[in-house]
């Protein structure tokens, strides 16, 4: 959406999902991150990780990135945002959520489906 006369190129960078095609700065906390998750890709758990840091520094795009990483190796990622999952039961639903909208669950149940997220989760 571009507006003739506006201060802004791209209002889309300003969206709270925007991830750019090249992260500066942030490659050896990227391959930190990618690292850890990369169990994951062999049958794993991954490792688990902390992202600390003062607002708008890159942690959340950070994140993302290596999640694409990682979901480019054909593993199932459910990315929740807590503030607006409040209760355990919304993070179960958001995660089912997640596996169903991947495609890997159309060959179960939803009640297959739902117990195979409960067994991992547990």
């Amino acid at each position: 959406m571009k507006q003739i006369g506006s201060l802004f190129r791209d209002w889309a960078v300003f969206d709270s999902e925007y991830l750019p095609e090249i992260i500066h700065f942030r490659d050896l906390q990227l391959e930190s991150l990618t690292g850890n998750m990369y169990p994951a890709v062999n049958g794993g758990s991954p490792v688990s990780s902390l992202l600390l840091g003062p607002p708008s520094t890159g942690k959340t795009c950070v994140l993302m990135k290596a999640l694409n990483d990682i979901r480019a190796e054909n593993i199932e990622i459910a990315y929740i945002r807590c503030p607006l999952t409040t209760t355990p039961y919304r993070m179960m639903v958001r995660i089912f959520d997640c596996v169903r909208a991947s495609g890997s669950a159309n060959r179960l149940s939803d009640g297959q489906t739902l117990r195979c997220c409960l067994r991992k989760a547990g």
